[in-house]
């Protein structure tokens, strides 16, 4: 079983649920994935116009090029990569193993179509045990999710729920998952 919703819903259940339970309740952690069908300098220019983060810029080792971005928050304890490329991460690929076969394999060819994927990470090991270290991430998150509808770009945030079922938010989902959220 897999729980479609909006990324409006995820944010709004992550804003209603008590800090220590963030990462139990819905798998927010370091490493936290969001995937965009847009290219990276965009929503690089779109964070850099918050002004709520400072940019660094290098080239990509990948084989494809292109250029990582790191966006630090000048207030919370969080950075952003911006990876030029969208690829399926470690957790996200653990989410699509507990899936059922054929959700797994139309999800996992639904996210090929994304062009790149922003990584939240705490800036230091010494952040994981804040009391509020998840709630720091869902602050980064939900400047993402703003950066994607303030721009209109497509978005996903792949995570897992309480009672381990894998949560997917879209915001404008691919035609084949629009009616599930």
């Amino acid at each position: 079983m897999v729980q479609y919703m909006t990324i409006d819903r995820l944010l709004a259940e992550l804003e209603a649920c008590p800090d220590e339970r963030l990462t139990a309740d819905w798998g927010v952690y370091d490493n936290c994935p969001m995937t965009f069908k847009a290219l990276v300098e965009t929503i690089a220019s779109l964070l850099y116009g918050t002004g709520k983060y400072d940019l660094s810029v290098r080239p990509s080792a990948n084989e494809g090029g292109g250029t990582i971005v790191t966006a630090t928050h000048l207030e919370l304890p969080v950075r952003l990569q911006l990876l030029p490329h969208a690829k399926i991460s470690l957790p996200e690929r653990a989410m699509l193993e507990m899936m059922p076969r054929a959700e797994a394999r139309r999800l996992e060819e639904a996210m090929r179509r994304y062009d790149f994927t922003a990584v939240i990470h705490w800036n230091s090991v010494a952040e994981y045990d804040a009391p509020a270290a998840a709630r720091y991430l869902v602050g980064a998150l939900k400047d993402l999710a703003g950066c994607a509808k303030s721009a209109d770009i497509p978005a996903c945030v792949m995570t897992v729920g309480s009672s381990r079922v894998p949560v997917v938010a879209f915001y404008q989902p691919p035609k084949e998952f629009a009616s599930l959220i």
